[in-house]
């Protein structure tokens, strides 16, 4: 997300319209639709797999 607003800036200030977050060695960005997709494409693996995750914590 930063990588985008910085693209953003750096393209209204110096013109640079073919600047991308991924040459300012930033990760692209994630559409949220993509993103809850791989969530529920995960959770569908899990189940039909049967896998449990559990996490404890000590505090």
């Amino acid at each position: 997300m930063i990588g985008l607003l910085l693209v953003h800036y750096f393209q209204k200030l110096y013109d640079l319209n073919w600047l991308k977050p991924e040459d300012l060695i930033f990760p692209p960005t994630i559409k949220l639709e993509e993103l809850s997709k791989n969530e529920i494409n995960l959770q569908k693996n899990l189940k039909k797999h049967n896998v449990r995750i559990e996490c404890k914590l000590n505090f």
